[in-house]
């Protein structure tokens, strides 16, 4: 959450304890209301954008296994995916 999302929430928080002092406070209600609604969908879009980035990972490693390191450099570097894949596959919520 960026300085400016807590900024929103702190102000749309602090208006829950006001009293209403008419028209322009409902206004500004609704405008952050709107701008919240929009910076959820932006932040969703941007989630799943994250997680099938992720899944692809995920997969990359699984399209691998069986590959047999013929050098230390090699086995290390499949040490290093199989670790990336490991926490691909913990952030995906999937069990080994």
């Amino acid at each position: 959450m960026t300085d400016d999302d807590k900024a929103l929430v702190e102000r749309l928080w602090n208006r829950v304890e006001y009293r209403w002092d008419g028209q322009t406070q409902i206004r500004e209600i609704d405008t952050d209301a709107t701008y919240a609604a929009h910076r959820i969908e932006e932040l969703s879009a941007e989630n799943e954008q994250l997680h099938e980035a992720l899944r692809e990972v995920f997969e990359e490693w699984a399209g691998s296994e069986g590959f047999i390191p013929e050098t230390a450099p090699e086995g290390y570097l499949l040490h290093l995916t199989k670790r990336m894949a490991d926490i691909a596959r913990a952030a995906l919520g999937e069990t080994k």
